[in-house]
């Protein structure tokens, strides 16, 4: 990463050697720094840390169901991307949810999500599944408008949610 300046303004510019790769669990301490930095204090137990921590962990445990992918330079990660693999009944075959794409804040605006997006999409197509589905319910105008802008459609679906470990009535 190094600094330009642009409008007057000092920008971050991502270094072309930055790498794509899959997560490891020596990233733990990032990966749930910059989730816990886009989460922040949202419903349904987003933002907790404890939360976060066990659900990353579980992620990275479990390769063949979840990858993690970060985009790295200089033994830094800047960038998340989770993809979660499930099976659909109406698509006949495997999917996936994008359940997190998170850049720093300090290095937005230089790509970095696009790249991750498009490697995380390369790694759906040679897996050989036939949809990518990113859940539009916390996302900002700005991010659904990446999303938008790079392929993704609005669609019919509306996610519920629903805890079984949690006390309901009846």
């Amino acid at each position: 990463m190094h600094s330009e300046r642009r409008n007057g303004k000092l920008h971050a510019v991502m270094n072309p050697q930055s790498n794509v790769e899959q997560a490891s669990i020596e990233d733990l301490p990032r990966l749930v720094e910059l989730l816990s930095m886009a989460t922040g204090n949202q419903p349904d137990g987003f933002g907790d840390l404890s939360t976060l921590v066990d659900g990353v962990k579980a992620a990275l445990e479990q390769p063949e169901l979840c990858r993690i992918f970060v985009v790295r330079e200089q033994g830094r990660i800047l960038a998340m991307a989770t993809l979660v693999t499930t099976v659909s009944t109406a698509e006949g075959g495997l999917v996936a949810m994008l359940d997190d794409l998170v850049v720093d804040p300090a290095c937005r605006n230089q790509r970095i999500g696009s790249r991750l997006l498009q490697a995380v999409r390369r790694h759906a197509a040679a897996q050989g599944l036939l949809r990518i589905t990113v859940m539009p319910e916390h996302l900002s105008a700005a991010s659904r408008r990446f999303f938008q802008q790079r392929g993704f459609a609005d669609s019919e679906m509306i996610a519920l949610h629903f805890s079984p470990a949690a006390p309901h009535g009846s």
